[in-house]
């Protein structure tokens, strides 16, 4: 297990695009031609680490990642849409940190 110390940054923003069109948008090369590394990101495709590939498991959620001035920084898009209105609520989540080993107990 490991810990994560760091910052936080959160905001969300409302469309009329529809989830799939906010997937589609964040692709793997248009996020690696922005500095995000492809190697260590899911990006909308998968899970964090490739293995869960449903749309259940991992929702309207794209995950991207990359080294900054010796840090880790991670990304985190979420796609809601509010069936009623059929508004798309979109979350963003970018943490700032350095994740650590958790003590064995």
């Amino acid at each position: 297990q490991a810990m994560l110390k760091g910052k936080l940054e959160f905001v969300v923003y409302t469309t009329t695009a529809a989830p799939q069109a906010v997937k589609d948008f964040y692709t793997k090369d248009r996020m690696t031609a922005a500095g995000w590394d492809p190697e260590k990101s899911a990006g909308c495709e998968g899970g964090a680490t490739g293995e869960a590939e449903s749309e259940a498991a991992t929702g309207n959620m794209c995950f991207f990642a990359k080294q900054e001035g010796g840090k880790e920084v991670g990304l985190v898009i979420m796609a809601v849409q509010d069936d009623n209105t059929k508004k798309t609520q979109i979350f963003y989540a970018r943490v700032y940190g350095e994740v650590t080993p958790e003590p064995s107990k």
